[in-house]
């Protein structure tokens, strides 16, 4: 014998399921990369303003 199933609602299409006014940005995904972007600038000064000592 089966168990039996709990009804969990109707199954809706991906673009249905989400309200507009529930979603949300993805900060910490924009603040990682930000983060990223930073070191890369760095980095890239740094070898440049190394270049230039050595000139």
């Amino acid at each position: 014998m089966h168990p039996q199933r709990q009804q969990l609602g109707p199954v809706r299409a991906p673009e249905e399921r989400a309200d507009p006014a529930e979603e949300r940005h993805p900060y910490g995904t924009l603040f990682l990369l930000l983060v990223y972007l930073i070191v890369v600038i760095a980095i890239w000064g740094t070898v440049y303003l190394t270049m230039l000592e050595r000139g």
